[in-house]
């Protein structure tokens, strides 16, 4: 039966009616909105009800597929069968982040509506960080610029008291306001600084651009021109020369309002300093005829052009089609310039955040630290740093296991979510998930003076504090707190550590417990397919909250700072970013991704699961807003490294690293040799049967008066005591249970190398965990004693980071003044940056004589 063929038309419940259900839309609340209605109304009408709830083009689809009589269950679970596919969750994802609040709807109804895209968008999430996401994108996606002000002096503690209070100062807002029209309101001009209204510099590159001709075009376009004489009039007013463009430096709260592009959601930079309108290349931009345009960065470097387009833009309830510049490089979907704002007549009100356009006022994200050069001349137009094709074919093809086919699949996941990526160190990640707190409970602020800077250092300093504040990771400050900072060179390039000693010693230790390594690589088994992935400078992508920014203030001679982000050297900073990972990736650990820190492993059965797994974890690190580095993201190995072990197809082993300095040390040569070795191995006495009976032979040769030869029995000593120390009972695997012993580091050096030993008391006997040790190289080998002690405790803390970080250990060491290393005020350049790698850990340093030592000092010693 058709609709509107029933001659007895049923009569409709007088229930509120449901929305129509079209093609796209969620059929689950559909469906749980639905349901009850029907429930109100006759038995017999309920087919007719239902058909009248569905849109169009679904009810073209579905009317004849549903039978005569009453609807069931089965009904219900046919509908999805037939109806076409929702969007995909990449499109969902893109829906819920770019979701901001609509022209005329209430904070109430944008909050709800935001739900209803996180549905379906967040599966899977934590249900607290889901409602955190949706907070901060709320939060971000709110018009008002005064309840965004609001929140930033004040954030709200969760999603429900984000919207009570949104909502009372939009009900605050909008008794104030006026219906008159707003007063002095800036004319548009596209000038910007002491440019002269005549236009435009000249510039010797190219001959000047003309945007009084531009505009004539868009004026004369109508129906009766054809598109070729069109793009012939553009063409001419750009006299087919280039087009000088100078770039402006804008941050990310750069004038910018939220619209849609042919249907497509896109973010607008309104720019009254552009001549011209840019679009984005994107797959729902029609290119026309191509015209010679060229445009020129700030730095004389082409920015490409693919022609001109007349996308459809949509602001507010106005949909305006416009011509456009399509260039390859945009850092937004489209830059409104000043042809468009005056065509479309439009009127910026600066200080209301309100853009009108066409009588109707939409409010826009106003600008901030917004520099412009004064030579300023078409547009804002920046290099983007995106990925070349062969920096993604590199990455995805240095798989030694997968097939070609398999390779080609990596590579279409790792272009499709290239965001996922910092692919510029200017383009770090930025998270709200978790912020750091730093509770120093009733301790008044630590204010420390500044350190002095060498006089040639300083435009360097002046530069890396520049740097940092372009990319928002600190700030100028006035607290009362202060930590003094460091001047290190390393790489070559000057480094700026922080002192945050003082800060630590009076800084709760959060109680996080870090990942269980012996439980987490239980889930491996059985996998074949590995990748690591690895964030960019994840320290610098978790916010400080606001109320402790205060507290990582530095000092430096021309000022001081605060940072926004999580500084290196904090002592709670690995379990806040531990917090984070956990959060972000609760449910895909451990079965399909093991988490420590900023280290991610990936691990699957088959091929598909991995790439599932891989998509999964690119959308959910977008959603937080982190990103990978990708130098350091490995796909698709056979064999990998990953805490202190190697996981492979056939299982999980040591890292062959942990005993690889017993197992290759070498045949002694000399009574030397031969006693490093032996006190090494008789610190470990008691682990080895018959201990005084093996080694018999090696203690003759060190026996006074006895004269070095190398014999097979001393050889066969030798091989088994090596044997011995690899083994159980003396190497143990670590225990991490809460009520397990601390870690124990013994570090020590000698004028060729450096060792350590990490044990652990178990059961009452200290054991073996692992084994270290380095030769030093020829300028190490120049360091003083206390150096060369200082060198072994920092390097080796590295090494065995993974079992370190986020507990408390011994480290015991034999030289005295290593335990004052922790303590020293004015360290610099090399010391005061291993004081900075030093203070993520939390030890206890404490000194033993040597001839109690000789587990560590033997290793140094080894040829």
């Amino acid at each position: 039966m058709r609709l509107g063929q029933s001659a007895n038309k049923p009569t409709l419940v007088s229930s509120p009616t449901p929305d129509k259900f079209d093609i796209g839309d969620d059929f689950d609340m559909w469906e749980a909105r639905v349901r009850p209605y029907l429930e109100l109304g006759e038995p017999g009408h309920r087919r007719y009800t239902l058909l009248s709830l569905l849109g169009q083009d679904a009810c073209t689809l579905v009317h004849e597929e549903i039978p005569e009589g009453e609807v069931s269950e089965e009904t219900f679970s046919v509908l999805p069968r037939i109806l076409p596919p929702q969007k995909t969750m990449s499109e969902l994802r893109d829906e819920f982040r770019y979701r901001t609040q609509k022209s005329g709807e209430g904070v109430r109804q944008y909050s709800v509506e935001l739900k209803n895209i996180a549905r379906q968008a967040l599966v899977g999430y934590d249900p607290l960080v889901r409602e955190m996401l949706i907070s901060h994108r709320f939060i971000d996606g709110v018009n008002s610029a005064a309840v965004r002000e609001m929140f930033s002096l004040d954030p709200p503690g969760n999603l429900l008291e984000a919207v009570e209070r949104a909502a009372k100062r939009e009900a605050i807002v909008g008794a104030q306001l006026s219906p008159k029209s707003p007063q002095g309101m800036p004319n548009v001009s596209g000038r910007h600084g002491d440019q002269p209204m005549g236009g435009p510099y000249r510039r010797d590159r190219g001959r000047r651009f003309q945007p009084e001709r531009w505009l004539q075009a868009n004026e004369r376009m109508d129906a009766n021109m054809t598109r070729k004489e069109y793009n012939g009039a553009i063409s001419k007013s750009f006299h087919t020369s280039s087009v000088p463009v100078v770039s402006t430096v804008f941050d990310n709260f750069s004038p910018t309002v939220e619209g849609f592009i042919n249907g497509v959601k896109g973010t607008f930079l309104i720019d009254t300093g552009s001549s011209c309108t840019l679009v984005r290349e994107a797959p729902i931009i029609t290119l026309e005829e191509w015209v010679p345009q060229r445009l020129w960065a700030a730095n004389n470097q082409e920015i490409k052009t693919l022609g001109v387009a007349s996308p459809t833009f949509r602001i507010g309830h106005q949909d305006v089609a416009h011509q456009a510049i399509v260039v390859k490089e945009l850092l937004w979907d489209a830059i409104l310039g000043i042809d468009f704002l005056t065509l479309r007549q439009c009127l910026i009100n600066l200080a209301a955040g309100i853009l009108h356009i066409a009588g109707e006022q939409v409010e826009y994200r106003p600008a901030a630290n917004i520099h412009v050069p004064k030579d300023f001349e078409v547009c804002a137009v920046r290099e983007a740093q995106q990925p070349s094709p062969e920096q993604l074919n590199q990455l995805g093809n240095e798989s030694e296991i997968a097939s070609c086919e398999e390779r080609k699949k990596l590579i279409e996941l790792l272009t499709g979510n290239q965001d996922a990526f910092s692919w510029s160190s200017k383009k770090l990640g930025r998270t709200q998930v978790v912020r750091h707190h730093i509770d120093t409970g009733d301790a008044a602020p630590i204010k420390q003076p500044f350190r002095r800077i060498p006089a040639h250092y300083r435009n360097e300093v002046d530069n890396i504090v520049k740097e940092m504040l372009d990319n928002r990771v600190i700030c100028p400050s006035v607290s009362p707190w202060a930590s003094p900072v460091v001047i290190v060179k390393k790489d070559g390039t000057l480094r700026l550590c922080v002192d945050y000693r003082r800060l630590n010693a009076v800084t709760k230790k959060d109680a996080f417990p870090m990942p269980r390594i012996d439980e987490t690589l239980e889930a491996v088994a059985g996998s074949k397919y590995f990748s690591t992935l690895d964030l960019a400078s994840g320290y610098w992508q978790v916010e400080v909250s606001l109320e402790d920014r205060d507290k990582t203030a530095f000092v430096i001679p021309s000022g001081l700072y605060e940072f926004q982000t999580m500084p290196f050297g904090l002592t709670n900073a690995p379990a806040t970013f531990q917090l984070l990972m956990q959060k972000v990736l609760s449910d895909l650990t451990p079965t399909k991704c093991l988490v420590y820190l900023d280290d991610i492993f990936v691990h699957s059965q088959t091929f598909q699961d991995h790439i599932e797994t891989l998509r999964c974890i690119f959308e959910r690190l977008q959603a937080a807003g982190l990103r990978l580095k990708p130098s350091k993201c490995h796909f698709l190995r056979a064999r990998v490294q990953h805490l202190g072990h190697v996981i492979s197809r056939e299982g999980v082993h040591t890292d062959p690293e942990k005993v690889k300095q017993i197992q290759q040390w070498p045949t002694p040569s000399n009574l030397d040799e031969v006693r490093s070795f032996m006190g090494l191995a008789s610190y470990y006495r008691r682990f080895v049967r018959s201990f005084a009976i093996v080694a018999a032979p090696l203690h003759r040769l060190t026996e006074k008066k006895s004269q070095f030869r190398w014999t097979e029995e001393c050889n066969n000593a030798f091989q088994s005591l090596k044997e011995a120390l690899t083994n159980s009972p003396v190497l143990a695997p670590p225990v991490f249970s809460p009520e397990a012993e601390p870690f124990v580091l013994d570090t020590d050096a000698s004028e060729t190398g450096i060792g350590a030993v990490l044990s652990q008391n178990q059961n009452g006997i200290e054991r073996v965990i692992a084994y270290g040790s380095r030769c030093l190289n020829k300028h190490e080998r120049n360091y003083c004693t206390t150096r060369k002690e200082m060198l072994a405790l920092v390097y080796f803390l590295s090494h065995f980071r993974h079992y370190l970080l986020g507990k408390e250990f011994i480290v015991r060491t034999d030289h005295q003044a290593l335990v004052w290393l922790q303590s020293f005020k004015d360290a610099a350049g090399q010391v005061a940056r291993w004081q900075e790698k030093m203070q993520e850990y939390q030890f206890q340093c404490i000194h033993r004589p040597g001839r109690s030592h000789r587990n560590a000092d033997a290793l140094s010693r080894r040829p």
